[in-house]
């Protein structure tokens, strides 16, 4: 993944600008769904809460590898000096 230019850097904020995009999606849904009370409406609801939830999971991933990743380099410069 890596020695394709993709760092976890470039991951997290993708999957942070996804989470938001279906965040938004899912508010206005439920919005929706509290003004007709579909079970259509209430159905998309849980879809995108539950790919909401997976985008979030991915996102803390990325993350926190983006946070291992800079420790690694914080490390390996303190043992060079």
């Amino acid at each position: 993944m890596f020695r394709e230019g993709v760092t976890p850097r470039l991951v997290f904020e993708k999957a942070e600008r996804e989470y938001n995009g279906l965040k938004s999606r899912g508010e206005q849904t439920a919005e929706n769904a509290k003004t007709h009370r579909s079970s259509e409406l209430d159905h998309s609801t849980t879809r995108f809460r539950r790919e909401i939830s997976l985008k979030n999971q991915a996102r803390r991933y990325a993350f926190a590898e983006h946070r291992l990743l800079a420790l690694k380099r914080l490390t390996s410069l303190s043992v060079s000096v």
